[in-house]
C-alpha cells in the first residue's frame, strides 16, 4: 500500500529524487535529473496526449495563433530532448 500519492508529476520527480519510491515519469521531466536511473524501460512505455485550447474568437488572430504555434513547437523540442536549441523567432 503507498504511503505517498501524488497525480503531479512534479512531486512524484521530487520525491523520487529524494528516495521516497518509484514513479512514472515523462522523460522530458526525468532526464534532467541524473540521480534518477530507469528501473523498467523495456516494459512500460506511455503515450500522452496534450491539447491546446483556444477560443473560437480568438483563432484567427495572428497573434494567438503565432502564440501558439511557438508554444507547441518549444512543447515538442522539449519532449524530444532538444530544449538547448534556440526557439525559431516569431
Amino acid at each position: 500500500m503507498p504511503r505517498l500519492t501524488s497525480t503531479s508529476p512534479h512531486v512524484q520527480l521530487e520525491w523520487a529524487a529524494q528516495g521516497a519510491g518509484l514513479c512514472v515519469l515523462p522523460d522530458y521531466l526525468a532526464r534532467r535529473r541524473p540521480e534518477l536511473r530507469r528501473v523498467i524501460p523495456d516494459k512500460v512505455e506511455f503515450t500522452r496526449t496534450f491539447w491546446l485550447v483556444i477560443h473560437e474568437d480568438n483563432a484567427r488572430l495572428e497573434r494567438i495563433r503565432r502564440c501558439a504555434e511557438a508554444t507547441c513547437a518549444a512543447l515538442v523540442r522539449e519532449i524530444e530532448g532538444g530544449a538547448e536549441a534556440e526557439p525559431a523567432p516569431l
